[in-house]
């Protein structure tokens, strides 16, 4: 008899098919980069116009160039902040506004770069001012304000600009800017301030003035911060400075005026986003005796 036929081997197992990745999860499920992958690089939108890319801790900043502005104390292009009204008016970044930025080629050109030891005293010391200061180790620098508390970015004194505690002649160079017409007596201010700085000190001050009006408005009897808001503009101000200013302290204390019109031309002015009725004039006090 012939041999059985020999049994048909069983079928092999079906084929699994090859595991298949899942899918990336949504961008707001990733886990975001570490902290030191984003001290290499990192790219932050600040605005429509403009990017900041971070490589190996430097900043560097893209914008439209039809757009774009310049800030002398950060030294970059960039697109300005509307504040308190006022369309492409402060840095994003040192906070300056147009003020500030006049006021950067005036130090520059008179002490920044000074090479003597030399002492500042600050009133109210504004963050991008410091900045400007604080670069120059030859400058041993004194910011003052009566509520040094309320300035986080540096170590403030406590002194009252009428009645301050230093010695006579101190100081090489004072700066001072908006706080006049915060002080009740301006004249007191002045003397004090004046007495602080040493001979052949100067004495740079600012403060807002209105051009529309002939003589400095100021009221005694006006005393609420809402009544100061209505009349002066601002709470804490106790009065208005019109164009008579300018003369009184040109014939009272021989000071010499510089404006954003002899300092910027127009195209200068556009990119620094300076106008000639904001911070307009800054006032040079030289101490004679």
């Amino acid at each position: 008899h012939p041999h059985p036929p020999a049994p048909r081997p069983p079928p092999p197992p079906p084929r699994r098919p090859p595991a298949r990745r899942p899918p990336p999860p949504p961008p707001s499920l990733r886990k975001p980069p570490t902290k030191f992958f984003e001290r290499i690089f990192s790219v932050k939108n600040r605005g429509p116009l403009y990017k900041e890319i971070n490589v190996l801790g430097k900043k560097i900043v893209f914008v439209r160039a039809s757009k774009a502005n310049y800030c002398p104390i950060c030294k970059m292009y960039m697109i300005f902040l509307t504040f308190k009204g006022r369309d492409k008016t402060r840095c994003p970044l040192c906070r300056s506004c147009e003020r500030h930025r006049f006021l950067c080629f005036v130090y520059d050109k008179h002490f920044l770069h000074s090479k003597a030891k030399i002492k500042l005293l600050h009133t109210a010391p504004e963050r991008s001012i410091s900045k400007l200061i604080l670069a120059n180790k030859n400058i041993e620098y004194f910011p003052i304000d009566i509520s040094p508390e309320k300035y986080k970015f540096i170590k403030c004194l406590k002194e009252d600009a009428a009645n301050m505690s230093f010695y006579d002649n101190t100081f090489d160079i004072i700066i001072s800017n908006h706080i006049m017409e915060h002080v009740e007596d301006d004249n007191l201010f002045l003397k004090e301030m004046l007495r602080v700085l040493k001979p052949k000190g100067k004495f740079f001050l600012t403060f807002p003035i209105r051009w529309g009006l002939e003589k400095t408005f100021e009221d005694k009897s006006i005393v609420s911060p809402q009544e100061r808001l209505k009349v002066f503009g601002q709470s804490d101000h106790v009065r208005r400075y019109g164009r008579d200013i300018v003369e009184r302290l040109k014939t009272e204390y021989k000071a010499q005026a510089i404006s954003v019109s002899e300092l910027f031309n127009k195209e200068q002015i556009k990119l620094y986003r300076n106008r000639s009725g904001v911070g307009a004039y800054v006032f040079i006090i030289t101490k004679n005796n």
